[in-house]
């Protein structure tokens, strides 16, 4: 139980690494120093954004996508696994220890991130949350903040440390085998 426990908070933490990294890159960087210029410069004011179609793209491609990218590049390469992986000794593999097909590695960040996509789409149709006097919410956005925790319990009562997506798709998250210390 101790083991499992320790497993989870590895993994539960790895990600809130790799969020904390995406996030930074995406609003830091990307939207700070290069979109907003750019967006300045069309001149893309905030009525611009008020048209749903218009904001899901611009969120679409300027947060989902190197979101995804992110995640699908480093757990797809040969180390199979992200910045927050390598810091907490994991490694995306099948659950038999042998490497990704290339089909799996999209195929589970859709479905990892696929909170992240409802909650924007959510937060922009039928009219974009900011536009509203008085915000109504989409139930959509309870869908968004429960599959995580749904992601979680399927994770804590798996036998073999998978999400309900690593199962579905195939993968498993596994430490490495000279992980030492307290991520042992």
């Amino acid at each position: 139980m101790k083991a499992h426990l320790i497993y989870m908070l590895r993994r539960v933490l790895a990600y809130f690494v790799d969020v904390f990294i995406v996030y930074s890159a995406v609003m830091l960087l990307l939207q700070s120093l290069l979109l907003t210029p750019v967006r300045n410069a069309l001149g893309w004011d905030w009525k611009w954004f008020e048209d749903p179609t218009h904001m899901y793209l611009y969120v679409l491609l300027s947060i989902s996508l190197p979101g995804w990218l992110y995640f699908i590049g480093l757990d797809g390469y040969r180390g199979r696994n992200t910045f927050g992986k390598r810091l907490f000794k994991l490694q995306l593999r099948r659950p038999n220890g042998k490497t990704l097909g290339w089909q799996q590695v999209p195929a589970r960040v859709f479905l990892k991130l696929l909170p992240w996509e409802l909650a924007h789409i959510g937060m922009t149709f039928p009219e974009p949350m900011f536009a509203q006097e008085q915000p109504q919410f989409n139930p959509l956005l309870f869908v968004s903040m429960g599959l995580p925790l749904f992601y979680l319990g399927t994770l804590w009562f798996s036998q073999k440390g998978q999400t309900v997506y690593d199962r579905l798709i195939g993968t498993a998250v596994i430490g490495k085998k000279k992980a030492t210390g307290v991520f042992k």
